[in-house]
């Protein structure tokens, strides 16, 4: 496991290392796959495959376009599968939006070739018209391929913000689509991106607004705070000491701490129990991400970094404080103001850096992988702590 991780990230990081590895075993598993012949369909709707690879906030924010996706693709005249992140796949489920769901091993689908080589297959037997791959920072290894093996007659694609492809690499893929649509020039907020995407895929002009991302789950309510204190990587991460300083002052009678987190983030709970004083609740690896979700729908408040987390508690409605780095700043976290007006409760807190939109190419070398990030880490627990009254008095 160890092995395959550093490799998956090494694939990552590495242009010329993902070119050598596709070209010597990704690119003959592909073609292989895109000959299997489809399996015939009986009822009389075109099939229209979207994939989408990325990580669970990616998929919350996407949730907002579906209303008009369904104007565009109504499921009486279209066969909507949806190729996806299995992380993330129960909550794709919930949405109903989806005749059919292929989840995909994220890390297998690279590092396993008989793997990558079944899915393949399994895709190209759809015999998709058309594959529409909305994903905003592509990587030619994981979606850009599936469209590629697909065979659809209609192949679309975002031209894609933060590539992570070389030059040829982009070209290669781009010949793979029929449609490269425009990407937006300036920085904007991932819900509003998204929207133009979906704009450009009919030239009907559609008469619907920017929404919150939405999943249609509800919960009692309750006077539970929620502490997420994980991040999907550890120089992300805003100290645990933090969370803890944070959840003692806002303890009391009317509010239990919670602890959430997911598998392999138990020792995240584990620490935060020796250090907190008071009564608690963790949760961390404990539940699914149903569960998860279910329980930010009756909570009072969230508190937690830059993750997923921020986005499906929007989804559900369930006020958030997000510690939100300088990174990608604006594209995630903070919410556009519109989306405020329409009931999202949200505060984002930063600590303002000149060195913000490194799309977490941080220019502090001398930092290892541990090791939390200036943007993430002198964010103050008096700040956080603010925010969170300021969320709960409302």
């Amino acid at each position: 496991m160890p092995f395959s991780r550093n490799l998956k990230r090494s694939l990552e990081k590495s242009v010329t290392l993902r070119s050598a590895y596709w070209y010597t075993v990704l690119n003959r598993v592909d073609r292989r796959a895109a000959r299997v012949p489809p399996l015939p369909l009986t009822d009389g709707r075109k099939t229209v495959i979207f994939t989408r690879l990325d990580s669970i906030g990616d998929f919350v924010l996407w949730t907002a376009t579906f209303p008009a996706l369904d104007i565009i693709y109504p499921r009486e005249r279209f066969r909507r599968i949806l190729v996806g992140n299995r992380i993330w796949a129960p909550l794709a489920k919930l949405t109903d939006f989806f005749d059919e769901i292929l989840e995909i091993d994220r890390r297998a689908f690279i590092l396993s070739p008989k793997y990558r080589g079944k899915i393949g297959g399994a895709v190209a037997e759809l015999g998709a018209d058309i594959f529409i791959n909305p994903t905003l920072s592509r990587d030619f290894l994981w979606a850009d391929s599936l469209a590629r093996i697909s065979g659809a007659r209609e192949k679309i694609v975002s031209a894609g913000i933060f590539n992570r492809m070389s030059p040829w690499q982009e070209r290669a893929a781009n010949r793979w689509h029929t449609r490269v649509l425009e990407a937006p020039a300036e920085p904007i907020h991932e819900l509003i991106a998204n929207h133009r995407f979906v704009e450009q895929l009919t030239p009907a002009s559609l008469a619907i607004e920017v929404e919150p991302p939405r999943l249609p789950l509800q919960a009692p309510s309750g006077e539970k705070i929620v502490v997420f204190p994980g991040a999907q990587e550890e120089f992300k991460r805003w100290p645990l000491e933090h969370f803890v300083k944070v959840a003692t002052n806002l303890a009391g009678a009317d509010h239990e701490i919670i602890v959430a987190g997911g598998p392999g983030e138990e020792h995240l709970g584990e620490k935060f129990g020796r250090s907190y004083n008071g009564k608690f609740r963790d949760l961390t690896g404990k539940t699914s991400l149903t569960e998860f979700a279910e329980l930010l729908a009756g909570a009072s408040l969230l508190i937690a970094s830059d993750t997923g987390a921020g986005h499906i508690a929007a989804a559900v409605n369930c006020p958030a404080v997000i510690i939100s780095s300088g990174a990608c700043s604006g594209r995630f976290f903070p919410y556009p103001p519109e989306m405020l007006e329409k009931g999202v409760k949200q505060i984002a807190v930063t600590f303002e850096m000149p060195c913000f939109g490194c799309n977490w190419n941080c220019v502090y070398k001398e930092l290892d992988h541990e090791t939390a990030r200036p943007c993430v880490e002198q964010i103050s627990p008096a700040s956080v702590e603010q925010a969170a009254r300021t969320l709960l008095q409302r």
